[in-house]
């Protein structure tokens, strides 16, 4: 018999199995690529459940395996992790977070990846600060001066649209 925390594994899994692939599709910006790193995670969470500290941070610890496998996949395709030639034309369009309109989505998917990342946590997924500087391996200060810069960048992007 497995133990108490396999079962939490399998249960947040699928609890969180469209937040998860939101978040892949966020980065990698490829339907496909994105499910792969979905599974990859998934094999990766049911592999090293053992290693689950805290049962109540495992959110944010699927959320960091999805964003480092994310991450990998990126970097082993040799694509840029940053970098304006990796937006599709057509940016994809996830009707979860057409919740504040079609142009927050777009202005928010238009950010640089360090930028986009956070604010996708933070206002899509719910997370506090403290679990996107968890789940991005990122100290809580360099979190906060992110979303700032990204607050910035959406207002001056939308502002300018409404001009």
């Amino acid at each position: 018999m497995k133990d108490k925390n396999y079962q939490l594994t399998v249960d947040a899994l699928l609890r969180y199995q469209d937040a998860m692939y939101r978040i892949a599709m966020s980065t990698v910006r490829n339907a496909d690529d994105a499910l792969d790193i979905v599974q990859a995670s998934a094999l990766k969470a049911l592999e090293n459940y053992h290693k689950l500290k805290s049962p109540d941070s495992i959110r944010s610890w699927l959320f960091r395996i999805v964003v480092n496998e994310a991450i990998d996949h990126i970097k082993s395709s040799g694509r840029e992790l940053l970098g304006e030639e990796n937006i599709p034309e057509s940016p994809y369009h996830e009707p979860a977070y057409d919740r504040s309109g079609e142009d927050v989505c777009e202005a928010v998917m238009k950010l640089p990846e360090q930028l986009r990342i956070p604010v996708i946590l933070r206002y899509y997924e719910e997370l506090s600060l403290r679990e996107i500087s968890e789940v991005t391996g990122i100290n809580l200060s360099t979190v906060k001066t992110r979303l700032y810069k990204a607050h910035k960048l959406l207002g001056a992007d939308l502002q300018e649209d409404y001009l």
